[in-house]
């Protein structure tokens, strides 16, 4: 690892993971492990300090997960902390999340690792450096990283259990799983027979920076090189004074810096990291306790030390510095910590909870508390919708949550009562180590000369330690033991007969510190959830297309529209507009858009707007059966590809690219049984349209979140996008916490991103009806993004708009001509305000005051092919109508133009300035022949393409085959 890069600009560094399972041997011995990318250690991140950090994670294995930056600050980006269930729940198996944050303020070593239950144990972690201009360090020539970690050889899924037993896993209850080995970079040995090591090969006369990190589960580790000195310069990112030692313990998830000299005789030297063996509570037959590694200058690669000395290391001279005594450990920056203004005492154990209708294992308690987040909700976010108006939360009296309204110096003392050393973690902070002693703190004389800082210190057994940091940064924070079958007991055991009903104890010691500092409720992104179910293996086989894509998406060149170039509509579900407009997610995402207070759906129930919004009619249609839409009816995707205008629709959930059945069903994630419905057919409009299905390049722009997140990654979100997210994240089968849950963690963050949102890009923000059908069908709408004008942001914009106008608008925006149906009826398309003057679009002038307007709800009104009650023939576009997207009509051959029908409908008064066509894709000029209940129909004239774009004679495709891959180890983790 070369020095020069920290010489290099501030940039934007992107990286593409996969986690997946795999077997491996790190130490010789075969086992199961989950891994990135295939390697373990996983990738290294390097980076300089105030650059840009992307990572797609894609997750392949069985479980939730997510990706923790240990260390890192995240001011500002809370919610990419990667906490499960305190700021993120897990990325589901098969989905995807981006984690996009700024390194600012921090310089030195550090990792990162899964915080899902015990995964980063199997192999989930890699380490993370961030180089400095102005890093307090001597000059040294090289970086070489040297991650070391206990190894065990069972799955620790597997080991979890059995600790969790009431016998413990060896039959003494607490007792934690004793490992069989350990690594240096990824390589151990086990056994007599395994010869394979670690190998630095380095030039002599030089001076090496070792980053120590110990990504282990369980127990510190001792590191040390034979013959060399090594001079401490970093612990945990804080530049130290140097000073010179013969080793350095390293308690797990800390991280040491020390500098090596290459200037002994030149040869090869062993590399030792030895377990501490103390903190095992059982014997382990044939474990290995000491890893060995090989260091090696001015020899040829396959030179290996004396192993006469592996047992027997070579002494140091007399007057040689000893083990790194923490005490030793000064700042370079010198300074004292400031005065406290906040003092809080904790008490931390390990045991018994003593209560009955609880399982029989040990768990952490701070003040005989244990962490419990509710189950079956976003965790804390429930509690941040209840927020006061000086932005405090409110939180239940039984959670040992430490909330600040105000910047304040936090002391913490804390007491460890339990037999056992444990390595505190604090996430997004510093900390001033201001003392520590045997026995109770009893407000003993503190150390403030020169404080060390750090973000992980180790309580040592019966002990008091005191802390001291300043709480500045917004967002929830966890303080946790590392020690990974103590964290690990984050994972949620359900109690059926615990008072609170679907609660699930939490047996992780952690406080929670949630700063707020008067922000508003929105500045609790941090506990924005990702609420997306596993995308599994499809279990219908009644599909007519088995397309399947996980690359890019392929756009043409960008077409200029007259006030935007990107159109992205986003449909949530059943919300009646006050119960929108009562969220404070809603409130605070209204002050960077404009809200439309008169925007209104089309009918009920659902299936019927999304068909309307692609299609320009819903044809009838009252009810969310199974639809086909003929291939000889066009859509919104002829008119944008016959301007070269590139489009996608992304549906989260739906499995697989061009995903044409009715709904998809996989296991339940938010009551960890059975099986739930998360992905509908009638929630994606393109999917109905035959000619879109029947084409292959075009059914395979319907694509999936997986495929959002490799599109936005390659800067490929095309110019027209329709995005739906699942029935748990829409709100039809929650409520609108949910809706904001998923907005704070899904939307709000990409509001940021130039590859998703730029600064000619309009977002529109909708719900595809009220819930109550008693109403009128007015829906709450916000238009956001960085192509709306400044001076709209933050209004309201009372002009009738429905669902009709995310058509007309697109359409004029790029002149696309028409559909010939409700696109071009002058009462229900108006253009979006300032799209229609860039156009000069006039639109019709009523307004939201109109007392008329409250009479529109559509249902059953509409004659047509989809309504049994008012039956027709799919009916010819009118192609004399002129709407804002100009001419001309888009038609497909073959369309009936004599409509017969059960009965008359009734007309449809809006306003007093007008009368709504009915149906309204015909001529206004509708006559009925006497006694025969027929529609003459103007007769189609041919003005555009005699047939959908693309469509091939027999209407029909070819579509490349789609394979399962199976295998995956069928074992749920309790979560």
């Amino acid at each position: 690892m070369s020095t020069d890069l920290v010489n290099e600009p501030t940039t934007t560094r992107t990286y593409n993971w996969v986690v997946e399972e795999g077997l491996g041997a790190p130490d010789g011995v075969v086992k199961n492990m989950l891994v990135v990318n295939g390697i373990y250690p996983g990738p290294t991140i390097e980076a300089n300090e105030g650059d840009r950090i992307i990572v797609n994670v894609t997750n392949k294995i069985a479980n939730a997960t997510t990706i923790h930056w240990h260390g890192l600050y995240q001011r500002g980006t809370n919610y990419y902390d990667g906490t499960e269930a305190i700021t993120q729940c897990g990325i589901p198996p098969g989905q995807s999340m981006v984690y996009n944050y700024t390194v600012e303020n921090w310089v030195g070593s550090t990792w990162w690792h899964a915080h899902s239950g015990t995964q980063y144990t199997d192999g989930i972690t890699g380490a993370l450096i961030v180089h400095g201009k102005n890093e307090s360090v001597p000059p040294y020539d090289e970086d070489l990283v040297i991650q070391m970690s206990d190894l065990y050889h069972d799955f620790s899924p597997a080991l979890l259990n059995l600790y969790f037993t009431p016998g413990g896993i060896d039959g003494t209850p607490g007792n934690e799983p004793v490992p069989d080995g350990g690594t240096i970079n990824g390589v151990g040995q086990y056994g007599s027979t395994n010869t394979s090591f670690f190998n630095a090969t380095l030039q002599p006369n030089k001076t090496y920076r070792l980053r120590l990190i110990n990504s282990g589960s369980f127990v510190a580790i001792q590191f040390s090189v034979d013959s060399h000195i090594l001079t401490v310069i970093e612990a945990d990112g804080t530049a130290v004074n140097p000073f010179d030692v013969a080793s350095v313990s390293i308690a797990l998830a800390q991280r040491y810096s020390v500098l090596l000299h290459t200037n002994n005789t030149v040869g090869a030297y062993w590399i030792r990291a030895a377990l501490d063996t103390t903190a095992y509570t059982y014997d382990n037959p044939g474990a290995t306790t000491e890893i060995y590694g090989v260091l090696r200058y001015g020899v040829d690669d396959s030179v290996l030390p004396d192993v006469s000395l592996l047992d027997n290391p070579p002494s140091l001279p007399s007057g040689s510095p000893g083990e790194l005594d923490t005490a030793d450990l000064a700042p370079a920056a010198a300074g004292p910590a400031p005065d406290p203004t906040f003092h809080l005492y904790f008490e931390f154990s390990m045991q018994y909870p003593g209560v009955a209708n609880y399982l029989s294992h040990f768990l952490g308690f701070i003040n005989s508390t244990s962490w419990e987040p509710l189950n079956g909700t976003s965790s804390l976010f429930s509690h941040i919708a209840n927020a006061t108006t000086d932005g405090s939360a409110n939180f239940d009296g039984s959670q040992l949550i430490t909330t600040l309204n105000e910047v304040q110096v936090m002391q913490v003392a804390i007491d460890n009562l339990d037999d056992g050393d444990h390595p505190f973690h604090l996430h997004g902070h510093k900390f001033w180590v201001m003392g520590s002693g045997a026995g109770r703190y009893q407000n003993q004389t503190l150390q403030n000369t020169n404080p060390m800082m750090r973000d992980t210190l180790v309580l040592p057994a019966y002990t008091w330690t005191v802390l001291r940091f300043v709480a500045d940064n917004p967002g929830f924070w966890a303080f946790h033991c590392h020690i990974q079958w103590h964290m690990a007991a984050e994972a949620r055991i359900p109690v059926p007969q615990q008072p609170l009903a679907q609660t699930a104890v939490i047996s992780m010691q952690v406080l929670l510190i949630a700063t707020t500092l008067a922000c508003a409720t929105s500045t609790f992104a941090a506990i924005a959830q990702s609420f997306a179910p596993p995308a599994v293996s499809p279990e219908s086989t009644s599909s007519n297309y088995t397309g399947k894509s996980n690359s890019t998406i392929s756009n043409g060149p960008l077409v200029a529209g007259k006030s935007f170039d990107r159109f992205i509509q986003i449909w949530l579900e059943n919300t009646d507009f006050e119960t929108a407009a009562s969220s404070a997610v809603f409130q605070n995402l209204s002050k960077q858009g404009v809200l439309m207070d008169s925007f209104y759906a089309m009918t009920h129930p659902s299936e019927p707007n999304y068909i309307a919004v692609a299609g320009g009619d819903f044809f009838g249609n009252a009810g969310d059966n199974f639809r086909h839409i003929p291939s000889n009816i066009s859509s919104i995707v002829d008119l944008l590809e016959a301007k070269n205008v590139s489009w996608s629709s992304y549906q989260e959930n739906a499995p697989y690219d061009g995903f044409t059945d009715f709904n998809y069903t996989q296991a339940n994630y938010l009551t960890g049984t059975g099986q739930y419905t998360y992905y509908v057919r009638k929630h994606n409009p393109l999917i109905i349209f035959d000619s879109v299905t029947n084409v292959s390049e075009r059914a395979l722009r319907i694509r999936n979140f997986n495929d959002f997140a490799v599109d936005l990654n390659a800067s490929a979100i095309p110019q027209w996008s329709f995005i739906t997210p699942n029935l748990v994240n829409d709100g039809h089968d929650t409520t609108i916490d949910f809706i904001g849950q998923w907005l704070q963690f899904w939307l709000i963050p990409l509001l940021a991103d130039e590859r998703f949102n730029d600064n000619r890009t309009i977002i529109l923000l909708t719900f595809d009806e009220t819930e109550t059908y008693t109403i009128n069908n007015r829906v709450y709408t916000l238009v956001l993004g960085g192509g709306l004008p400044t001076n709209l942001r933050g209004t309201t914009d009372s002009t009738f708009y429905t669902h009709y106008s995310a058509l007309s608008t697109v359409q004029a925006n790029w002149a696309l001509g028409s559909l010939g149906r409700g696109d071009t009826n002058a009462t229900l398309n108006n253009v979006f305000s300032w799209v229609a003057n860039a156009t000069s679009w006039t639109n019709n002038g009523i307004s939201g005051n109109s007392s008329a307007i409250p009479l529109l709800n559509l249902t059953g009104t509409i004659p047509g092919p989809f309504n049994p009650d008012l039956y027709t023939l799919f009916y010819a576009p009118n192609t004399s109508a002129v709407g804002a997207g100009g001419g001309p009509v888009f038609i497909g051959p073959g369309l009936n133009t004599s409509l017969t029908f059960a009965a008359l409908p009734p007309p449809v008064n809006l306003t007093a300035e007008g009368q709504a066509d009915v149906p309204w894709a015909v001529n206004p000029g509708i006559s009925y022949a006497n006694g025969t209940k027929t529609i003459i129909a103007p007769t189609a004239t041919a003005t555009g393409p005699s047939t959908p774009s693309k469509t091939n004679a027999a209407g029909q495709t070819t579509i490349p085959g789609f394979t399962i891959f199976g295998g995956l180890l069928g074992l749920v983790m309790l979560l």
